[in-house]
């Protein structure tokens, strides 16, 4: 008694390889972009991160206010600026108070 082994044509079996390997290429190619994906989200976090790091809340006037006036909390609104945005020789010239720090 002997067993006769079923064989796949040759044409079938380019198929089911094709087809195997198709797939593999798409959960390969879904998995490398999920990774991307995770990456960018990542350094986009960080960069944000840092942008906040580098802000300071200041207080800004709404209109021009005269010398001698005095400032009443109406006169200001809140804004966020990056810190390091001007030089102390330019907050002397716009102020004309000198800026020191320790």
């Amino acid at each position: 008694m002997q067993m006769q082994i079923r064989q796949i044509p040759k044409q079938k079996l380019i198929l089911i390889i094709g087809i195997a390997l198709g797939l593999a290429a798409v959960i390969m190619t879904k998995v490398y972009i999920d990774q991307q994906k995770k990456a960018e989200a990542e350094k986009a976090k960080e960069t944000f991160a840092k942008m906040q790091a580098n802000q300071a809340a200041v207080l800004v006037a709404k209109r021009d206010i005269a010398k001698g006036v005095v400032i009443d909390p109406e006169c200001l609104i809140p804004q966020w600026s990056r810190l390091n945005t001007c030089s102390r020789r330019q907050l002397l010239r716009w102020t004309g108070f000198p800026i020191w720090s320790p």
